[in-house]
């Protein structure tokens, strides 16, 4: 299959169960045997107002390698689905302060 040129949400596996959610949001640029290397940006689900939402830890896009044996799942975002426009307005989000940040489990 290939990934080259996807828009792709990536949940990462987790360690221990009290570790945070981290998912990667981006484009799909080049794919190899052990991984995908993405342009994008790195969330973190947080529980805001009783909903678990994804929250950016950071308002850089950056260059990231993904090893497929760290990803839990992977979605594709469809061009002019629900998910691109959901999508669009998860990327707008102001990143999340330091405090809020576990970096214990996560970076």
């Amino acid at each position: 299959m290939n990934f080259k040129e996807s828009k792709v949400r990536v949940v990462l596996d987790k360690n221990f169960k009290d570790d945070p959610v981290i998912v990667m949001r981006g484009s799909v640029i080049d794919e190899a045997e052990q991984g995908l290397l993405i342009t994008g940006r790195i969330f973190m689900k947080v529980l805001e107002e009783d909903k678990m939402v994804e929250k950016p830890i950071d308002d850089e896009t950056k260059l990231l390698f993904v090893p497929f044996g760290s990803i839990r799942f992977l979605e594709f975002i469809v061009s002019g689905s629900k998910y691109e426009l959901l999508n669009k307005k998860i990327t707008r989000e102001a990143p999340l302060p330091s405090s809020k940040i576990d970096r214990e489990g996560a970076f």
